[in-house]
């Protein structure tokens, strides 16, 4: 045997057990290399996805957003779950495909699923909180996307989501001050965070009294209902005519409810934009869903230009600019897609400043709503 040994040449026996190497490093690292290679093509999905569907969003944790906007469906979210159901198959004990695999159930709108992901994802690392984030949230966004859930159920994810954020250090107060913080945000609030993070504080204490116009306001624009007292329907909701003219005394400030400001100008009333942060609106209930005409008429007031900003359930849908700054009344018409129910226009001066010495405001006469007829 050694006689042979000797007679195979150095560099054959070199060769092979380098082959040998990299056949046990092949085995060794094919399965790591596989699983990365299966969250590397999951992660680009809900990467590309999240641009695509939430953009605006991208800051926050990926179980927040289905409470923020409407998600639609997408083939490669479901791409996205066969590659990581592959990756658990080969390393079962791999942390980050449950941490992916959980984000992508959320998007989905599959919460149960999503904390079952994130629960496995924190006993392979319990040092990491990334997890427990994900899996508090998926299951308070359950509590404000999902109508269809029984009062019990949703009590029991509240109590949960509560008990995960107070063992991770955080407190009402904290979400308080995030809710004040996008209400108010410069330059462009951030209503749907505003509204998750005020409902969410409410789990941990009441919402204080000067806040509750606020809540109760966005609680109408988002799931349509409120069981906060302060907006009542004959005080603040207009019912749809054929058409609905809105005058500007119908406005209220979305911050706490009071009436905005009235100034007659060339023997027409006009109501007050003052502020980018400050805006007013009404709301007003569609008995059907159609294509409607909305037309405002707005004052061209030195200094110009003036930036109207009009949101429907407030989102930016329309800017009005206003760049002559002659003192006349101008009317702009816009398109709209409303389905039955309660919705909110709202208005806000965007560009707020003080040119030369005068001061910028937002002067809004009345506004027309009907159906459009082509």
């Amino acid at each position: 045997m050694k006689v042979r040994l000797k007679s195979i040449p150095r560099s054959a026996i070199i060769a092979g057990s380098l082959f040998v190497l990299l056949v046990v490093l092949g085995l060794l690292f094919w399965k790591p290399l596989s699983v990365l290679r299966l969250q590397a093509r999951a992660g680009r999905n809900i990467e590309e996805y999240l641009k695509a569907a939430a953009e605006d969003y991208e800051n926050y944790y990926t179980c927040q957003i289905p409470a923020f906007t409407d998600l639609p469906d997408d083939k490669s979210l479901e791409q996205a779950v066969v590659f990581l159901e592959k990756a658990e198959v080969l390393l079962p004990q791999n942390a980050q495909t449950y941490l992916l695999l959980g984000r992508t159930r959320c998007l989905q709108g599959n919460f149960y699923r999503a904390n079952e992901a994130f629960n496995r994802f924190t006993q392979e690392r319990p040092d990491n909180p990334l997890g427990a984030f994900e899996a508090a949230f998926a299951q308070f966004t359950q509590t404000l996307t999902s109508k269809a859930l029984p009062e019990s159920e949703r009590i029991a994810l509240e109590k949960e989501s509560f008990a995960i954020l107070s063992e991770l250090g955080y407190s009402g107060d904290y979400f308080l001050e995030e809710a004040n913080a996008s209400f108010t945000r410069w330059p462009q609030p951030a209503y749907p965070a505003a509204w998750y993070w005020y409902r969410l504080s409410q789990v941990f204490q009441p919402i204080p009294e000067d806040m509750l116009f606020r809540v109760a306001m966005m609680d109408l624009v988002f799931i349509g209902k409120t069981d906060l007292p302060v907006v009542s329907e004959d005080e603040f909701l207009l019912t749809m005519d054929a058409p609905l003219t809105i005058p500007p005394s119908a406005f209220f400030r979305l911050d706490d409810g009071s009436s905005v400001n009235i100034k007659i100008i060339n023997e027409k009333p006009a109501a007050m934009f003052y502020r980018a942060v400050d805006p007013s609106g009404v709301f007003f209930n569609t008995a059907e869903d159609g294509v409607y005409c909305l037309t405002i008429n707005a004052l061209d007031h030195p200094p110009e230009p003036t930036a109207l900003e009009i949101m429907l359930d407030l989102e930016q849908f329309m800017t009005i600019e206003l760049t002559a700054g002659d003192d006349s009344w101008k009317s702009f018409t816009k398109e709209l897609q409303l389905g039955s129910g309660v919705h909110l226009i709202s208005i806000r001066l965007s560009n707020d400043d003080q040119v030369n010495g005068m001061d910028r405001n937002g002067h809004v006469g009345e506004i027309i709503l009907e159906q459009c007829h082509k």
